[in-house]
């Protein structure tokens, strides 16, 4: 196999709410605690507005859909401040493909904002290639990133900005293309 350069795929989420809807105003507490917030891929359809398979070029794409997650850069339009997590809440970016069958954390754990931490607004995420994950889901350009919510009982996390509620990513990934 050859790797060729990385490829940058655009993700992002236009309503967060609609995902993990809100427990009382724009904060999510303890009810909304592992749910999680999936990052669709721009270019897909089917796979944002639950079409079905094929609309949209959905699983017939011109890019190789194996090789490795290598990191990513992610951000909101918040003009208030961005998203406040109070003392052990956390967002987490996780991920999913094929080889777990089920969302699963970074080794270590990668948390775009947190308590104490400060607020979420950007971040940009550099994995070492020790922890690079592996992209093989074809309907989301490989891999499928999520933001997971962590409240513990007594804590909240708070986008602070109802107007300005998206959340959008790029995602860096190196490709593997055989050779014959």
């Amino acid at each position: 196999m050859a790797i060729t350069p990385s490829f940058v795929f655009n993700v992002y989420n236009g309503q967060v709410e609609a995902n993990v809807p809100f427990d009382v105003g724009v904060s999510w507490d303890n009810n909304s605690d592992g749910n999680e917030i999936i990052l669709y891929d721009s270019g897909s359809l089917s796979v944002r507005d639950c079409l079905p398979s094929g609309v949209n070029n959905n699983d017939v794409s011109e890019f190789p859909f194996e090789g490795w997650l290598c990191g990513f850069g992610i951000s909101n339009p918040s003009q208030l401040g961005g998203w406040i997590c109070s003392a052990g809440a956390t967002v987490e970016v996780v991920y999913y493909n094929f080889s777990g069958g089920f969302s699963q954390s970074f080794t270590p754990p990668v948390y775009i904002a947190g308590g104490g931490a400060g607020a979420f607004n950007k971040g940009s995420v550099k994995l070492p290639q020790s922890n690079w994950a592996r992209c093989d889901l074809n309907a989301f350009t490989g891999i499928r990133l999520s933001l997971k919510l962590n409240i513990p009982v007594g804590d909240t996390i708070n986008i602070q900005d109802p107007v300005n509620n998206k959340v959008t990513c790029n995602k860096a990934q190196i490709a593997t293309i055989p050779l014959i």
